[in-house]
């Protein structure tokens, strides 16, 4: 979740954190919009792991092979 705030002034850390708690709890209160975020977030991560793998065995084949 991103939080859009002025950067043209010094951040307002109290409305920021304010918008982030409504952030959490719009999603907490809504099973839909949890279950996409939830099911974005697994998609990322299987996508992370892929990507990880595969640095993973290019460091390995360059420095071990």
């Amino acid at each position: 979740i991103l939080i859009d705030w002025d950067q043209s002034r010094d951040p307002d850390i109290s409305a920021i954190a304010d918008q982030y708690v409504q952030a959490i709890r719009r999603v907490l209160d809504d099973d839909d919009l949890y279950q996409l975020y939830s099911r974005s977030a697994l998609a990322r991560a299987a996508d992370y792991e892929i990507e990880q793998t595969r640095m993973s065995r290019a460091i390995y084949e360059q420095y071990f092979c």
